[in-house]
């Protein structure tokens, strides 16, 4: 019997012939697929697609806090009228109630395209993703048609090249740094496959090389607000509205950066949602407390630090990110508070699997893969230890079975 792995392998060669069967066996870890879907009640389907909707209304709201803007302009942000394709909420399920708790939100989100290949080689749920890669090349289309809408309104008609005329996508970059050392190439070389399967120029760049004659920059860097030497050309490129640039760091800053996590439940918010009752009590049931680090002093940390999980206001998945239970004093001295954020810790639920080895317990998280404010896929990983990883054996991503 075929293993998951070689399911998974067969899936993508039979959708993107162009591809080896022997450098995807390379490029896929032992630890990347689960065998194992994860069976989950439907109401927790439902519940994410209220926490995308929701956040999202929250992010688009015309009315924002003072404080925001000036944040937003201190960073020398633009808005350049668009959203981010390829976004995730990655949260915890409670085993007892199946509620929904977000741990972070992530604008350069990896696995959407793979998502679609994790389910075909499990056999389930095909006739819900059987539309998503249509659905992923819909969002780069809106993308793209949003982007040069806006370049007319910032530009004005008679300023505007070609290009930023032109509502299709025709010439399109896979960014980042050093691409081909990315644990997941594997989802670069399918997305360049699926972009060239729908009639696009395609090409997997590393940021440092970028060169503007491309309208459109499906971005996977994380270096989220262009702020490195190496992203200047992304950053001139998005600046000046001469190419799409999608994720983009004004999304980055609404909705992933965690510092918006604090901000939501401070009284500027509180007076802007007072008239949007439905988001605050979405943000009560969905979204943990948070704080600064640099509101506590250090005596305060040291004694409720076993309530908390302290992670970066500006980094992703398990990066830098420390368990209250395992942190030591010496550690929460040496960094930066200013930078960190203490999140309320919500357990991660836990599934119990048969390995050759026997039963073996994971836990899990799922990563809701949106655009906009619409849900497009939804996947577990599963993983042994205090974070998120995908080392663990018989662990990685799984499908999910609503029941």
């Amino acid at each position: 019997m075929a293993s998951i792995k070689e399911k998974f392998i067969q899936s993508v060669i039979q959708t993107h012939p162009d591809l080896k069967t022997e450098a995807l066996d390379q490029l896929i870890s032992e630890n990347l697929i689960c065998a194992h879907p994860v069976r989950l009640p439907k109401i927790v389907k439902d519940q994410a697609d209220d926490l995308v909707a929701k956040l999202y209304e929250i992010r688009t709201l015309q009315q924002k806090p003072q404080f925001l803007q000036s944040l937003f302009n201190k960073g020398q942000l633009v808005d350049p009228g668009h959203a981010s394709v390829c976004m995730s909420y990655d949260v915890h399920c409670s085993t007892a109630s199946n509620k929904l708790k977000l741990i972070e939100i992530n604008t350069n989100a990896s696995f959407l395209f793979l998502s679609y290949h994790l389910y075909k080689s499990h056999g389930v749920d095909l006739e819900r993703i059987k539309n998503l890669p249509e659905i992923i090349k819909r969002s780069f289309e809106n993308e793209k048609l949003l982007w040069s809408k806006a370049s007319e309104k910032i530009l004005g008609a008679s300023n505007l090249s070609a290009n930023q005329k032109d509502t299709q996508i025709k010439k399109i970059a896979i960014v980042d740094a050093n691409p081909k050392e990315q644990k997941l190439f594997i989802e670069f070389l399918i997305a360049n496959s699926f972009f060239k399967s729908w009639g696009w120029d395609s090409e997997i760049c590393d940021v440092k090389d970028l060169a503007e004659k491309f309208d459109f920059i499906y971005n996977r860097t994380t270096d989220f607000y262009f702020t490195q030497d190496e992203s200047a050309t992304l950053s001139k490129i998005w600046k000046d509205h001469s190419g799409c640039v999608s994720p983009q760091p004004a999304e980055y800053f609404y909705l992933a950066d965690k510092q918006r996590m604090i901000e939501w439940f401070q009284p500027e918010w509180q007076v802007v949602l007072a008239n949007h009752p439905l988001l605050v009590q979405a943000l009560h049931d969905y979204v943990p407390p948070c704080l600064s680090m640099d509101s506590m002093d250090l005596e305060q940390i040291w004694t409720a630090r076993k309530k908390y999980f302290f992670k970066p206001k500006n980094a992703f998945g398990s990066k830098q990110a420390y368990s209250g239970d395992s942190i030591s004093r010496k550690m929460i001295q040496s960094l930066d508070l200013s930078l960190f954020i203490a999140q309320e810790k919500i357990p991660a639920p836990e599934v119990e699997i048969e390995t050759p080895e026997g039963p073996k317990k994971f836990k899990y998280d799922l990563r809701i893969l949106a655009y906009q404010d619409k849900v497009q896929n939804i996947v577990a990983r599963l993983y042994q230890g205090q974070v998120t990883n995908l080392s663990s054996n018989y662990g990685g991503f799984a499908p999910i079975v609503f029941e």
